[in-house]
């Protein structure tokens, strides 16, 4: 078992009455039950909007397999008419950037970020010494 000093013990134990002493003062909302029927009404409306999202929700998911099941059925000619057709029109409907002149080309790359090669080299050579 080890020995703690006086100095330590004065300290734990001090810190552990400010412990105790500490009382929670947490904002607790007690307000349930004073306008039974205003309360009732706001739970409604989000219950409805719940529902109301759960069957939007479910409508998508709906079409979405009907989609699938309809494009499965396709002959594989069609599917791929199609397929261009959407990526077309993707396309089209993506904002283009203008470039500046030759800016596809212009690119600096690694060989050219780099200083000199004898800066480099001479650099080397003191860190290593």
């Amino acid at each position: 078992m080890t020995k703690t000093s006086p100095l330590m013990d004065v300290a734990f134990y001090a810190s552990a009455e400010e412990k105790e002493e500490e009382v929670v003062d947490v904002d607790v909302d007690d307000t349930d039950g004073v306008d039974p029927s205003g309360e009732f009404d706001a739970w409604r409306l989000r219950e409805l909007a719940r529902i109301k999202r759960d069957k939007e929700a479910e409508v998508a998911r709906e079409q979405e397999r009907e989609e699938v099941e309809r494009r499965r059925a396709l002959p594989e000619e069609q599917r791929l008419k199609e397929d261009l057709e959407h990526a077309k029109k993707s396309r089209d409907e993506k904002p283009k950037g203008k470039q500046m002149f030759l800016q596809k080309y212009w690119h600096k790359g690694a060989f050219h970020q780099v200083r000199s090669f004898s800066t480099i080299h001479v650099h080397h050579l003191i860190v290593l010494l």
